[in-house]
């Protein structure tokens, strides 16, 4: 290995110096040209030799340690690309939603219901049509101000355009429309707190789609109940509820569109539920028939979700005629923001009777039923349906006087069969009552000046006859009773070949039997009205005015009571006390328990025989109706007379 020595700079010119001078050792040695020498310079002072500064040691480069042959690089693995975090979908804002259905500018929303269907012909029911419980929309349409309703397969629209009062009652709004052979028709519950059920948040309805080939329809009937879901449940321990009823009977050869109210009572800590409710059916037995009237009642049970709102359990519904007893299911739930509104739809058969029916209930907490159907609202222009309505009448028949001079006497006073049953045909669009004599009282038989606020009053003559009639008032403009449910008429008919006539009738909203009281007392008081005539060959006519009242003991199913009258001559003016007629063996249904009718004789005073016969009417039987007959003294005479008695439960 070759080594280097590494000078240091200090050593390189004295080097140089060592070589620039030095002769070769003779004397002949010299310069170029032989010139002789210089003399010699003195020889200077040397300077002193430097000491040399020794050569660094060199620091060995060390032997590089041999590298072995280098491990190939494996490729490196590409690292993956990490996929790109998502961005989070942002949680879609809510739409605006309905919060009640009475607010002033609803929102556009479609609604799941709770439902029930049958399908049957019309005129053509052989047999119970089979309930099923189909999936079906409601929803609010605010751009064409419209209801729409749809199952998927069948979808009607009905706008506020075309509202139908003949179908409408006094808690529900119903709607028309026609499409060539297919007609819609829809009812709805009423909503707002001004109307009878107080709703606001749930809506109960019935849609009927019919198509018609010829003479008969296929009838497609639905009954729906929908509303706002609820955010809490707010209530707690036992909460009655007001709830009313729409409803529709189909049975075989009739129908009968009901409605009804009553109670419905939520326990939260069972959570168990019951309901009650009184019924109206309007049975038309033919198409061209006024609808009559056949109370009912309603009785349903279940159970509430432990968790969620919804409702559901069975009902049964009995009544007069073809409603005699049918079972079914209940489906529904809680609606409003905080749970406090109720909704059921119900669907039920009877095989046997060959009967179905369809309805809803709905309503609003309270501690009473909401106000039934009256006769009140059966007239004030929310409702166009015509319905019939019966009760009893009694009556007399008499003729004028044989002798010449005496035009204001009579005779031969008899009566006429007792136990007739009288009608009164109300037809609120035509604005008519119809009282089973074949004349049609109206506004152009209406006598204002012989009106008041107890009666209204009418003249008919036709050639034949003249006749009066005075319509008693169920209204609160009453002035000496206020009836909902009840009212009567006096009529006095004037014949010139066969003599004269004068009636009492009842009618009303009857009670059905099963919705009386069972236990405990009841006292009915009210007035009376009619007419006498005296025997003899001149007998003087008399008018009746006065009071009555009826107790009744529901147990024993009897009552007692009696009534008091002004007697007065028609013919002299002359007024005086017919007092002292009681009822005597007042029963209930008689041979019939808890029949919706009653029967008495009448005494109490010498010499006096007479019959009463009644009725109950409203709901659970607020009200009362009788006609009677008596025979009794008075005015040195003895009276043949007639009238009626109507009366509130106190």
């Amino acid at each position: 290995m070759s080594r280097y020595l590494l000078l240091g700079a200090s050593v390189l010119p004295l080097m140089l110096a060592a070589c620039g001078g030095g002769g070769t050792g003779g004397t002949g040695g010299g310069g170029i040209g032989m010139l002789p020498a210089p003399p010699p310079s003195p020889a200077p002072t040397p300077a002193p030799a430097p000491t040399p500064t020794p050569a660094p040691t060199p620091t060995p480069t060390p032997a590089p340690t041999p590298t072995p042959p280098p491990a190939p690089t494996p490729t490196p693995t590409p690292t993956p690309t990490p996929a790109p975090t998502p961005t989070p979908t942002p949680t879609p804002t809510p739409a605006p939603r309905n919060t009640t259905f009475d607010q002033l500018v609803p929102l556009a929303e479609t609604f799941q219901t709770k439902s029930a269907r049958l399908t049957y012909t019309r005129g053509a029911v052989t047999a119970a049509p089979t309930i099923v419980r189909p999936a079906l929309t409601f929803a609010l349409d605010p751009d064409r101000n419209a209801y729409v309703v749809s199952t998927g397969t069948d979808t009607a629209v009905f706008t506020s355009s075309q509202t139908d009062n003949a179908t409408s009652t006094f808690q529900s709004i119903g709607y028309r429309t026609t499409d060539g052979t297919t007609t819609d028709r829809m009812v709805i519950t009423r909503v707002g707190a001004g109307f009878s059920l107080r709703t606001r948040s749930v809506i109960g309805g019935l849609w009927e789609r019919s198509e018609t080939m010829g003479t008969s329809a296929t009838v497609e009937l639905n009954a729906f109940v929908l509303g706002i879901a609820p955010e809490n449940r707010l209530l707690s321990g036992t909460v009655n509820f007001g709830v009313g009823l729409e409803g529709q009977l189909v049975a075989i050869g009739s129908t009968a569109r009901t409605v009804g109210s009553g109670l419905l009572s939520i326990d939260f800590t069972t959570n168990r539920w019951t309901a009650q409710l009184a019924t109206n059916s309007r049975l038309a037995l033919s198409a061209n028939e006024i609808p009559l009237q056949r109370p009912g009642r309603l009785t349903a049970s279940g159970t509430l979700a432990s968790t969620g709102n919804a409702l559901a359990g069975s009902f049964d519904f009995r009544g007069e005629s073809i409603v005699q007893g049918l079972a079914g299911t209940a489906e529904g739930g809680m609606f409003g923001v905080n749970g406090t509104e109720v909704g059921l739809a119900l669907g039920g058969s009877n095989s046997s009777a060959g009967t179905s029916f369809l309805g809803v209930i709905v309503g609003s907490p309270r501690e009473t039923a909401p106000p039934p159907e009256s006769l009140a609202t059966l007239v004030s222009g929310l409702n166009d349906g015509a319905i019939k309505l019966v009760g009893n009448q009694a009556g007399i028949t008499y003729f004028g006087a044989a002798q010449p001079g005496f035009t204001d006497r009579f005779t031969m006073p008899t009566f006429e069969p007792t136990g007739i049953v009288f009608e009164a045909g109300i037809d609120p669009a035509a604005g008519t009552i119809a009282l089973g004599d074949g004349r049609t009282l109206s506004a152009s038989n209406r006598v204002a000046a012989e009106s008041n606020a107890r009666f209204t009053t009418y003249r008919i003559s036709d050639g034949s006859s003249d006749r009066l009639y005075r319509v008693y008032n169920a209204a609160q403009t009453n002035d000496e009773l206020f009836l909902s449910y009840t009212s009567f008429a006096l009529i006095e008919t004037r014949v010139p070949t066969t003599g004269r006539v004068d009636r009492s009738g009842y009618w009303g909203l009857r009670t059905f039997a099963d919705n009386l009281p069972r236990q405990g007392t009841g006292t009915y008081t009210g007035v009376s009205y009619g007419s006498a005539v005296g025997t003899g060959e001149a007998a003087d006519r008399f008018t009746l005015q006065g009071t009555a009242n009826l107790a009744f003991d529901w147990a024993a199913q009897r009552f007692t009571g009696g009534m008091t009258h002004d007697i007065t001559n028609a013919r002299t003016g002359e007024t005086a006390r017919l007092d002292g007629l009681s009822f005597t063996d007042g029963r209930i249904g008689a041979a019939i328990a808890f029949l919706d009718h009653f029967t008495a004789g009448i005494g109490g005073r010498a010499d006096t025989s007479g019959a009463l016969r009644g009725t109950f009417f409203g709901p659970t039987g607020e009200e009362i109706g009788a006609s009677f007959t008596v025979t009794t003294p008075a005015f040195a005479t003895t009276v043949v007379g007639q009238g009626v008695i109507v009366g509130r439960l106190r």
